[in-house]
Parts: structure tokens; sequence; C-alpha cells
């Protein structure tokens, strides 16, 4: 009994979703000399009928009108019945034959978007597959990644990293690499999951999407809407949207293909990016040999910045190196800053500009992590180390302490006059510059210490010698003068030009 039900459930709703699939009519007449469609709510009246019965399941009724003046006899009821039987054959025949041919095709397409996926080279080519096989009357496909790269509940932002379009756009919304969605300020995106694909037929009459929203896909062409979880190794890292140009009922199969790509596009996006991640740290560590490399051999405080320089290639940051100098404050840090060298697109200038500062006991700086301001984010404090690089029209700073046996000596100071977002990768590499710039200054401190020790050594020694040669007091005075205070004359005057100068 309940495998009969069952076959009748199934029969029923496969047989709805081949009539919804293939827009059928619901009733035909023949004439005896035509087949004509009929208005399903009117079907014709009939002197005899038959039902069309499917595995127990009626899907339909075969009526016959006598002529006039005619009637039926019993024997015309029966082949009534046995041509509506044939006919429940044929339809049901008809109707396993075109699923077998949608299941071969949707299985087809399933390959075909693999393989293409699979041998896309970037992750453009791979969106591009999916809206030429999977939703070929697309307009656009997406794909948006969230900042926290660990867990979606994590994550308060995504960014569109990917857009590709097969319509041409205006030329104000050609340009939207780089747009951001706060997800917690829409509600359609902070009720997705990582295992369901969320459908939007039409953007305008929906209420799950926002004002805003609405503009943004619009601007992408959409009217309505396939947003498809990216899943990578077990773990939610983004969205997949697809647009299309006009209001669509999605049916159950086109859910299935949805669903199907949420494991598929994330292996073949995850090999993008895997392979992205793989050349931008090999070029990131080819950066910072050659950097190593420029720091190892510096002669001057500029060497050091330029080091920083061709760690950051094209990005639009410039660098400062602030020693720090002066006496200590109560809590043992120096209350000076001497900016020696900055870099201004590209290029290393040396500065020699001397700042008072202090370090708050609350900053990061202490903690040896970098402090960070972006934006129009106040420094109201002009005594904080980062007052004269945000005075100096920087939107984005981060400041890392350099220390030499747990002592600050020196702040490297990372600058953007654009908007520009610091990713854990930068934190890393200029963290390790700022670890092998601080060995280097205080090689450098080390040698010019060492270098005054000896020519004080030195001077005392020929002192020494020209002293016990002396005669008489005034040969050990003139002696004492000559060897002992000519440095420091020489100092004297050095200082004193530069001051005229």
């Amino acid at each position: 009994e309940q495998i009969d039900k069952l076959n009748k459930q199934l029969t029923r709703e496969a047989w709805e979703e081949a009539q919804e699939m293939l827009d059928a009519k619901r009733a035909y007449i023949y004439d005896l000399r035509e087949v004509k469609a009929l208005d399903a709510d009117r079907p014709p009246r009939g002197d005899l009928s038959a039902e069309i019965s499917i595995r127990g399941e009626i899907i339909g009724t075969l009526s016959a009108r006598a002529p006039e003046g005619g009637h039926f006899s019993e024997g015309d009821r029966v082949i009534l019945r046995a041509v509506a039987d044939r006919i429940a054959l044929a339809i049901e025949n008809a109707r396993l034959f075109q699923e077998t041919q949608r299941t071969l095709a949707e299985t087809s397409n399933l390959y075909q978007l693999s393989r293409q996926m699979n041998e896309a080279n970037t992750l453009a080519d791979v969106v591009r597959a999916i809206i030429t096989i999977a939703v070929p009357n697309a307009t656009s496909g997406q794909i948006w990644m969230f900042d926290d790269m660990a867990a979606f509940k994590q994550s308060e932002w995504m960014q569109l990293e990917v857009d590709v379009s097969n319509t041409p756009r205006e030329e104000d919304e050609a340009a939207l690499i780089g747009l951001r969605l706060n997800l917690a300020e829409h509600s359609i995106l902070n009720r997705m999951t990582a295992d369901k694909v969320t459908l939007v037929h039409d953007i305008l009459h929906d209420n799950r999407v926002d004002d805003e929203l609405r503009d943004v896909f619009a601007q992408l062409g959409a009217r309505a809407l396939v947003l498809i979880p990216l899943a990578v190794r077990g773990v939610w890292r983004g969205v997949i949207s697809v647009a299309l140009p006009e209001p669509k009922r999605f049916n159950e199969r086109e859910g299935r293909l949805f669903t199907a790509l949420i494991d598929q596009a994330g292996v073949a996006i995850d090999n993008r990016l895997l392979l992205k991640q793989t050349e931008e740290a090999l070029a990131r560590n080819e950066n910072l040999y050659a950097a190593s490399r420029i720091i190892n051999t510096a002669q001057t405080m500029q060497d050091l910045v330029f080091a920083a320089v061709a760690v950051a290639g094209a990005a639009p940051i410039d660098f400062a190196l602030g020693l720090l100098e002066g006496r200590l404050d109560e809590s043992g840090w120096p209350t000076a800053l001497n900016v020696v060298a900055q870099s201004e697109y590209g290029n290393v200038f040396e500065m020699g500009i001397a700042y008072p500062i202090r370090v708050p006991v609350q900053s990061q700086l202490r903690g040896r992590e970098p402090e960070v301001f972006e934006g129009d984010e106040a420094i109201e404090d002009e005594r904080h180390p980062a007052y004269w690089a945000r005075q100096s029209g920087y939107r984005s700073i981060a400041i890392t302490t350099m220390f030499a046996d747990n002592q600050p000596i020196a702040f490297l100071y990372v600058m953007s006059r654009e908007d520009y977002v610091f990713s854990p990768d930068d934190y890393e590499v200029y963290r390790a510059l700022a670890g092998q710039m601080s060995t280097q200054i205080q090689n450098q401190r080390l040698l010019e210490q060492t270098e005054a020790a000896l020519d004080e050594t030195s001077r005392l020694y020929v002192a020494s010698r020209a002293i016990s040669r002396a005669q008489d007091l005034e040969q050990v005075y003139q002696a004492t003068s000559e060897h002992l205070t000519a440095a420091t004359l020489r100092e004297l005057e050095e200082t004193v030009s530069m001051r005229v100068m």
C-alpha cells in the first residue's frame, strides 16, 4: 500500500513538472479534421468518457461525443477504455523519454561545466563557464569574497573580486571591482547559509532585497538573481552571484544545478586562489630576498627605506623611517622622533626632521604590534607618533616598532594617501622588514660607537706619546691641546657650519 502511494505521488509530481516544463496545454479536441488545443478551465463535455490513469494516478480524461441522434454501446465503452489505457502508456513513455533526455542533458551540462571550470586559468574564466553553461541567458556573474577567510560567522564584509559581464555597461557602471558590502546591513545576505542556494525571482518585488542592494545588482544587470555559496574545503569563503535580465521562476532542475555548483565551483575557484596565493607568495619572497640584500648592504638610512619600497612594488604606499632619540620618559620610552628618510611615489629622500613624541601607555606600539589608522580616524594628540604623518596628508597609516635588546630604537611607517586596507600578509612582510632593519640600525650604531672608541683610544695613545716626550710644562700643554681637543674643535666647527647653512 505504501509503495502504491509512493508511485502515485511520484507519478503526479513528475507529470506536473513535465507539464510545467513543456508549458503543455491541458485540453485538446479532435473534430474529425484536426486537433485543437482548448482552455483547460472549460474542457469539452462528452457522452462517454474514460479516465487516463498512470500507476493508479488519474492525470486526465478521454471523452467522446456521439453523433446527433446516435448513442454509444457497451462495446464502444470498452474500446474507449482501451484507447485511454494506450494513451496513458504513450504519455508515460513520452514523459519518461523526455525525462531521460533532460537528465542526460543535465549530466552533460554538469560534465561540461566541471571540465571548463577545471581548465579555467583565471577566476574570470570560472565565472564565464558558469554563466555560459549553467545560465546561458545571464547578463553577468560575480565572485564575492569574505574579508575573514576562516568562517562566514566571523566576517562582516564581502568584496567584489571578479565581475564578468555579457553585455556592455555604462561608463559609471564598468568599474565595480573592489565594491564592498556589509553583510549585517542586508537581510538576504545575512540570512544565507553555506549549503543553500538563494534565488530571487524579481529583485524589484522581493522584500528580502533592500534598496541599496537592489541598486548594486541593478548596476550588474540583474532583474532576477542567483546567490550561490562558495565553499572551499568545507569552509564558506564567499558568494557567487549570477544576474539575469528578466524576472524568472526557477524550476527544480535549475535548483539542483545551482546546488551542485556549491562544491564544484568551490573546488575550481580554490585551485585558482591557491595558484594565485602561491604566485603572490613567490613574488613576495623574491621581493623580501631582494630587500634583505639591500638592508644587509645598506650604508645609509635611505637605503633601508629603499628596501621597503622594493617590497611594495606598484602598491600606492610610501614609507618613512624614524629614529627614537632624546631623553626617556617615566616608562623608559624616548620622547623624540627623528624622521631620517622618507619615500614618495617610489623615490627616497633624506629628511632629518625631529618631532617631540609621547607613545600612549595603551598603544599597540608598546606591545610590538603595528598600530593602524585608517580613513578619517582622528589623531588629536600633537605628540602622537602618527600625528605628523596625518598632517602630511596620509589617510592610511601603519606604524611598526623596531627593538634592540628590548629597547625601542625606531619606527617604520607604512603610509598611503588613499584609503588602503592593509592585509595580514602586509603586516607579516613589514614586520619582517622592521626586524631586519632594527638589526642593521643597531649594527650601524655599534659600528659608530666602535669607531668613536677607536678614535678616542688612538688620540689618547698619540697624546700620551707626545706628552711623554715633552721637556717642560709648555710642551705638555701644547701636546694635550693639539691631540685631545682637535677632534672636539672639528665637531664644533662642523656644527657651526651646518647651523650657518
